[in-house]
């Protein structure tokens, strides 16, 4: 897979963080990140 803006020699990760924001709410982000 490539990911626009990450050097093709790089590897890139997906990242996901979830944040409990209540009993019934969660904010999840995620984005890809180069190594």
């Amino acid at each position: 897979m490539t990911v626009d803006g990450t050097a093709s020699q790089k590897t890139t990760v997906l990242v996901t963080q979830a944040t409990a924001l209540g009993p019934e709410r969660v904010n999840l982000n995620a984005s890809f990140e180069g190594l």
